[in-house]
């Protein structure tokens, strides 16, 4: 499956190529414009993710597979942020009195695109009980205020070991999440992780339309 999602990908990118050389052939300005002002908005979007679990310098499958996860989506021009690897709980230092749930929940609430746990590690488990309460519940923070949807996406990874198993985990976070993200039960040392970049490099995509062409505010004109 990994291999076969690869090759699709590989297909796509020869096939964006091809689409892109028709477009010069023709001549037809408004697609040439309509491709330009996608690609200006790609790299002027930055698209964040928030990617828990156990620390990638553990020899553990789910370490395995956020490194491997990682590695897959700076391939593929999305920013991930591992939080206590690249330094977040440093900040804790500098703030007097900042614990750490607060220091991770606005920083996924302010910077954050997306959350993805890999729930395998006792600091993992934590983060999952505190991030799915806020991302599920109307007055939580990772909810847009007047409406109630959710604001970010959120992939859950599970060991494919546990599926179905009367747990804590399953029937709280886990069913919570399902209703608003989406829930993987994967293989962690099959290093699946290509239907997880898929979905997010859709989501990003979809900012990307969200911000295209969009035309500049107006100027607010001062009384005189």
């Amino acid at each position: 499956m990994a291999t076969k999602n690869r090759t699709q990908r590989s297909s796509q990118k020869t096939a964006r190529e091809r689409l892109s050389k028709s477009l010069e052939a023709t001549q037809k300005p408004y697609f040439i414009e309509h491709r330009d002002e996608l690609f200006t908005s790609q790299n002027q979007t930055r698209f964040v993710v928030f990617l828990c679990g156990p620390s990638i310098r553990n020899r553990s499958p789910g370490a395995a597979f956020r490194r491997q996860l990682r590695n897959q989506l700076g391939k593929n021009g999305i920013d991930v942020a591992l939080g206590e690897d690249d330094g977040l709980e440093e900040i804790q230092k500098i703030i007097q009195g900042l614990n750490a749930q607060d220091n991770e929940l606005q920083f996924a609430k302010r910077k954050c695109d997306a959350i993805v746990i890999i729930a395998e590690s006792p600091g993992s488990f934590c983060e999952l009980g505190l991030f799915s309460w806020h991302y599920v519940h109307q007055n939580g923070e990772l909810q847009l205020k007047t409406s109630g949807t959710a604001l970010k996406d959120f992939i859950l990874v599970i060991d494919k070991r546990f599926e179905g198993k009367n747990s804590y985990i399953n029937s709280g976070p886990a069913k919570a999440i399902s209703a608003f993200g989406v829930v993987h039960y994967l293989n962690l040392k099959h290093k699946e992780t290509d239907q997880i970049i898929d979905r997010l490099l859709q989501r990003r995509a979809a900012r990307i339309t969200e911000k295209r062409g969009r035309p500049p505010k107006p100027k607010t004109e001062v009384a005189v």
